[in-house]
């Protein structure tokens, strides 16, 4: 999608967007959908003449997401993407495993037959995606799951804190994950969905602590 649809998409949903939410909301797009690598320069004026604006929200817009953490100001004043390190993913991956493992354990508990029906259809969907190779709907399939658990956990707190770091697990995710380990999700998934079913709570903590800390040990081996 061009930027000029992507623009007519957002004021068609909130015609009051400023020019910085815009620019905002484009950026950070473009991060998490990979189209901006980790580490690549951001231009103002570049960006600015993409968005068809000036350059003073395009700044505002940086500004934000650099206290967000999704970039990095430089002391020339030029921005890059932010570049994950090894302690980050640590931090992140262990932040996941105290919240999403919480959650598998209340999803076994409190599972309605609804909340169930809607775990299987979602992971159909996201087993279909690994089978076409096809990453963008892979991503957003895996993160409909892990909301799906949230909510069945029926707690309105560990769901609030879920969506508030959202975009960072899309940040963390789209920079982790890639179509050769899309079997071994789909069977990480698919063992979590399992335990839920059975009404195991702890064998579902442990197969969300599992998957939630992927690619971690492969991380690690490296440094």
């Amino acid at each position: 999608m061009t930027i000029k649809k992507r623009i007519e998409r957002m004021r068609s949903h909130n015609p009051f967007l400023t020019n910085t939410e815009i620019a905002y909301n484009i950026i950070l797009e473009s991060i998490l959908d990979g189209h901006f690598a980790c580490g690549k320069a951001l231009n103002q004026e570049a960006l600015a003449t993409d968005l068809n604006i000036s350059r003073t929200p395009v700044r505002d817009a940086l500004s934000l997401l650099e206290k967000e953490g999704f970039v990095v100001k430089e002391r020339n004043g030029h921005y890059h993407v932010y570049e994950l390190e090894l302690v980050d993913c640590m931090d992140f991956s262990n932040f996941r495993r105290c919240i999403e493992g919480f959650a598998a354990h209340q999803a076994a508990e409190y599972a309605t037959s609804t909340d169930l029906k809607q775990l299987r259809d979602c992971f159909n969907r996201l087993r279909e995606a690994a089978a076409n190779d096809n990453l963008a709907d892979f991503l957003a399939l895996d993160d409909e799951f892990h909301q799906l658990v949230m909510i069945t956990a029926k707690n309105k707190y560990i769901s609030d804190m879920y969506a508030q770091h959202k975009n960072k697990l899309k940040f963390h995710l789209r920079m982790r994950v890639s179509e050769e380990q899309f079997q071994l999700v789909c069977k990480q998934h698919e063992q979590i969905l399992h335990w839920i079913i059975e009404r195991n709570s702890e064998k579902a903590r442990t197969a969300m602590e599992k998957h939630v800390s992927i690619n971690l040990k492969q991380l690690v081996n490296k440094q």
